[in-house]
């Protein structure tokens, strides 16, 4: 009681030498500025006396009232969001973001949001010390870690399939198939030949992949450069009737620097590597948070002062503030962390655009991002907002509202499109037939617009399986067929494989198909229900490709 008296007594001193100068609305002690109102507010009061201790201020219902809602509406929102995610994990859309990576962001940008604002909730003197300083060490990853990880997987994704198109894809044969359509110009009409061009000539010049496909010398489609390359993946349709197959060399497996290539970007775009990054990055800055900390009790035993935390890191019994010492070592690992996400943010940029949106969401919670940071930032320069406003609306929810806007962005947003897109299926009933799949598939100009889209949606195996399957079924020389079933097999029917297939089973499939060709029964339809798979599969790819586009559209509907 004391004590309470001497901090009544002490406040009014400074009131009273206020009004005898110039008023001065600030209350301070060694490293603390409270404002005299927040010792006038009553009821609003979360102290019956209001009192600076542990050098803080006196708080208010009013910032426990706004936290306590806030962290309820965001542990719902997380909830919703996890269900979502299972519920939809099948989905394109949430299959392309990854499953774990989502919910390893989510699970640690809750973990910082409670943090924070239950210790509003439960008082700011109460909150231990040593955990909020230890979430102030963290909070660099934490803000910054989802877009840079994000960048990653999406830059990594792009190299990782165009590595694919390198090993297996149709570079060579795009050629071929151009040729032949140069000299079947007369069974399409002109509108559709211009918009075939014009789709062509956008994919070679953004990709690279394809060489100038709608101005090829026909002599440079029957070299033999083109020829020896030919067997990369092309539909036997599509060349069967330019090139004998004794001709062809029999298509290889990667070599096993380039299965180490392909091994190493799996590895970049899957959970596991967002789980090792977190994991690690957490641990690096619970190791700086413990040398500080350390450092901080040392200087303390030796000099008796503290130059980092009045009550110490490691203080469990009571709360605490930082102070700028502590808040000039966080910013300089922000800088590194914001210096990361940067250089994730240029390899984004010049990745290819995605078909399921990832990059635009990428960039619009990047935006949103750099003005809660610079409003964090300038709250906290501001006089009124750190020694007033901040105990009725902590400007700490420009950061941790960043943080639920980034779930609303990039995970309830991914949700919703793969519901709509799946209502908008049953409602109008828009699943596109399997002979519109194949209607495409075998269209000399449709078929490389289809391979590359399949690209930028992470999933041009189906595409390159039909296709070999399609040379398998035209290949007339017993042996090279048998070694074509078995490149089949091993590239696109292994788990594990450089291009394995979503298809159920495949461990029995796999044993099944091994079990035929050691039975030397390699007949013709023996991958039939693979290649049943890989249209059903490419439905849905279909279906968002002819919505985009036209030329695509009006070849479906003339069919």
């Amino acid at each position: 009681m004391t004590t309470n008296l001497w901090f009544l007594l002490d406040f009014d001193m400074t009131l009273d030498n206020n009004s005898s100068s110039s008023y001065s609305p600030i209350t301070k002690t060694n490293v603390t500025e409270c404002h005299p109102d927040l010792f006038l507010l009553n009821s609003t009061s979360r102290e019956l006396f209001p009192i600076i201790e542990y050098d803080i201020c006196p708080d208010t219902y009013v910032s426990f009232s706004i936290m306590l809602v806030f962290v309820i509406l965001y542990g719902v929102m997380i909830a919703v969001a996890g269900v979502g995610l299972i519920w939809k994990r099948h989905s394109g859309h949430i299959m392309a973001r990854n499953l774990g990576h989502l919910f390893t962001i989510m699970i640690s940008g809750f973990l910082f949001v409670f943090m924070f604002c239950i210790r509003i909730v439960i008082g700011r003197k109460i909150f231990p010390c040593a955990v909020y300083s230890l979430c102030f060490f963290v909070s660099g990853p934490v803000v910054t870690m989802p877009t840079t990880c994000r960048c990653l997987k999406l830059f990594f994704e792009y190299r990782l399939n165009l590595f694919k198109m390198k090993l297996f894809g149709d570079e060579s044969s795009f050629k071929v198939q151009q040729s032949f359509v140069a000299t079947s110009m007369n069974l399409s009409t002109k509108e559709t030949q211009e918009g075939g061009e014009k789709e062509l000539g956008a994919i070679s010049n953004k990709n690279h992949q394809v060489s100038d496909v709608t101005k090829i010398d026909s002599s440079q489609s029957t070299s033999s450069s083109s020829i020896s390359n030919l067997f990369k993946s092309t539909s036997a349709g599509q060349c069967s009737d330019l090139v004998d197959e004794d001709l062809l060399p029999m298509k290889k497996l990667a070599t096993p620097r380039e299965l180490r290539i392909l091994k190493f970007f799996q590895f970049m775009v899957s959970y596991k590597f967002v789980a090792v990054a977190f994991i690690a990055i957490f641990l690096l800055q619970i190791a700086i948070w413990l040398i500080v900390g350390s450092a901080d009790e040392i200087v303390y035993a030796v000099k008796g002062e503290r130059s980092l935390v009045a009550s110490g890191f490691f203080e469990f019994r009571h709360g605490c503030i930082v102070t700028y010492s502590v808040l000039i070592i966080i910013l300089v690992e922000a800088i590194v962390h914001i210096s990361l996400e940067v250089v994730a943010l240029i390899l984004c940029f010049i990745s290819d655009r995605d078909t399921w949106n990832i990059k635009k969401e990428t960039l619009v919670a990047v935006i949103c991002q750099i003005f809660a940071i610079t409003g964090f930032v300038v709250a906290g320069y501001i006089p009124i907002v750190a020694t007033l406003t901040d105990y009725f609306v902590p400007y700490l929810l420009s950061l941790v509202g960043y943080i639920a806007l980034d779930v609303i962005i990039c995970v309830l947003l991914p949700i919703f499109y793969a519901i709509r897109a799946e209502y908008l299926l049953e409602r109008k009933d828009m699943t596109l037939s399997d002979s519109s799949v194949e209607i495409v598939l075998k269209h000399k100009k449709a078929y490389p617009i289809m391979l590359d889209f399949a690209r930028r949606s992470y999933c041009p195996e189906a595409v390159l399986c039909w296709s070999d399957i399609q040379r398998f079924k035209k290949t007339v020389n017993k042996e090279k067929r048998k070694e074509m079933a078995q490149f089949i097999i091993d590239t696109y029917v292994t788990i594990s494989s450089p291009l394995e297939i979503n298809i159920p089973n495949i461990a029995k499939t796999h044993q099944e198909l091994n079990e035929k060709l050691k039975a030397n029964q390699v007949v013709v339809d023996m991958f039939q229900q693979i290649e049943i798979f890989c249209i059903q599969d490419l439905n849905e790819v279909l279906h968002r490709l002819s919505a985009s586009n036209k030329f695509i559209a009006s070849l479906i509907e003339t069919r």
